[in-house]
C-alpha cells in the first residue's frame, strides 16, 4: 500500500541536506534514516535515474544508449511520471507511471547500464526537474551523486560518504542475495569499481565531494551511530542559523 507520496510546491525557507557518495557507500541508508530522524522529506536521485533506466531499456534495450540518440530517448522518457515515498511499514517505494518498481531498480541489471543513461545530459536534466519537484516541498535529505555539486549547490548541510570499495562489494553482495541473486565478490567489485570510474570521470557532473562537504568514511561504523554523526552536524547549522 502506497501511503506517502510527495507532491510539488516553489521552495521558501526549506532546509535541504544533501547526501553524496560513491556506490554501495551506505549513502542510501544514511539518508533515509536521518530522514526518519529529523522528520524530513527523502528523495533518492539514485532510485530516479534507475527508474528512467528502466523505462529506457523496456523501449529501447541494454545497448540503447549505443543504437538510439539521446534525442530520441529524451524525448520517450520526457514526461515520465516517477513518485517516491515510504509505505505504511516505513519501506522506501519508487513508481513509474504508476507501476512500482522498487525491486526492479536494485537488479544486477539495472545496476550494470544506470551509469550509461545516467551521463546522457538531457536524461540527467529530466531528472533534475523530478528531483526538485520532489525535494522542494519540505525540510528534505536528498541523496545521489551530484546533489551537493550541481542540483543543490546552495544546500544548507553537505556530506560525501565513503568507503572501501572492498567494504562497498560485500554490502553489494548482501543486497543481491537477499534478491536471489548469485554473483561472485570479484565481479561485483569489478562492477563497483566500474561504476566509480563511470561516475567520476563523465563529463556532466562528474561524481566529486563539494568543497565545503563534510567527508564522512562510512566504512565499518554502526548505521546508528552514523545517523547521529550526521544529526549532530545538521543541529550545528541549525543553531548557528537561529
Amino acid at each position: 500500500m502506497l501511503t506517502y507520496v510527495v507532491e510539488s510546491k516553489n521552495r521558501g525557507d526549506d532546509m535541504i541536506i544533501a547526501i553524496d557518495g560513491t556506490a554501495s557507500s551506505g549513502k542510501s541508508t544514511l539518508a533515509k534514516r536521518l530522514a526518519k530522524k529529523l522528520k524530513f522529506v527523502y528523495c533518492n536521485t539514485g532510485a530516479i535515474y534507475r527508474a528512467i533506466t528502466i523505462k529506457a531499456i523496456r523501449k529501447f534495450g541494454e545497448d540503447g544508449y549505443l543504437n538510439f540518440s539521446e534525442d530520441e530517448i529524451s524525448d520517450y522518457i520526457e514526461g515520465s511520471k516517477i513518485m517516491e515515498g515510504f509505505d505504511d511499514r516505513g519501506e522506501f517505494f519508487i513508481t513509474l507511471d504508476g507501476e512500482d518498481v522498487s525491486y526492479e531498480i536494485n537488479t544486477p541489471q539495472i545496476s550494470q547500464f544506470v551509469a550509461h543513461y545516467a551521463k546522457m545530459p538531457k536524461l540527467r536534466e529530466i531528472s533534475r526537474q523530478i528531483q526538485h519537484r520532489i525535494a522542494t516541498t519540505n525540510d528534505s535529505v536528498v541523496e545521489g551523486r551530484d546533489i551537493g555539486t550541481v542540483v543543490f549547490p546552495n544546500a544548507e548541510v553537505k556530506f560525501y560518504i565513503s568507503a572501501s570499495p572492498e567494504v562497498r562489494a560485500k554490502r553489494r553482495m548482501a543486497d543481491y542475495e537477499k534478491k536471489g541473486k548469485e554473483m561472485s565478490f570479484e565481479d561485483v567489485l569489478a562492477d563497483l569499481l566500474e561504476r566509480d570510474r563511470l561516475d567520476k570521470e563523465r563529463e556532466i557532473s562528474p561524481l566529486k565531494p563539494a568543497e565545503d562537504a563534510i567527508i564522512i568514511d562510512n566504512s565499518g561504523n554502526d548505521p546508528d551511530v552514523m545517523v547521529d554523526v550526521l544529526a549532530k552536524y545538521v543541529k550545528q547549522f541549525q543553531q548557528k542559523a537561529d
